[in-house]
């Protein structure tokens, strides 16, 4: 079974103190294996890190959180399945105006039948 590259990459220059990043969605037929799924403020530490996906339905669903002193970069560990119609998503909570974030969101497509 072949499979195709997802890849998401996204800089913005932060404008409100809460920024999503929202992903492409997972095209119909298709079910995405994240391999590298990843939000960063390279300009200020301190955020609340936060990675998920909207489902289908529209609801944010938290895959992970982090929460520290000088926290940059966040990062998922483990597996993670995305089916049809969601979309990933990384979210800084406390970001100033100005700051620099990326979301990057990488992996395979597989078709389903």
């Amino acid at each position: 079974m072949d499979w195709k590259i997802y890849r998401f990459a996204v800089k913005i220059e932060a404008q409100t103190r809460v920024e999503k990043i929202v992903g492409n969605k997972v095209p119909e037929g298709h079910v995405l294996e994240v391999t590298k799924m990843s939000v960063t403020n390279i300009t200020a530490g301190g955020d609340v890190l936060e990675l998920g996906y909207i489902d289908v339905a529209g609801e944010d669903r938290v895959i992970c959180m982090a929460e520290a002193t000088n926290q940059h970069h966040h990062h998922i560990t483990g597996q993670v399945f995305l089916m049809a119609g969601e979309q990933p998503y990384g979210r800084i909570d406390e970001a100033a105006d100005g700051d620099d974030c990326y979301f990057i969101c990488h992996g395979k497509l597989w078709p389903v039948e």
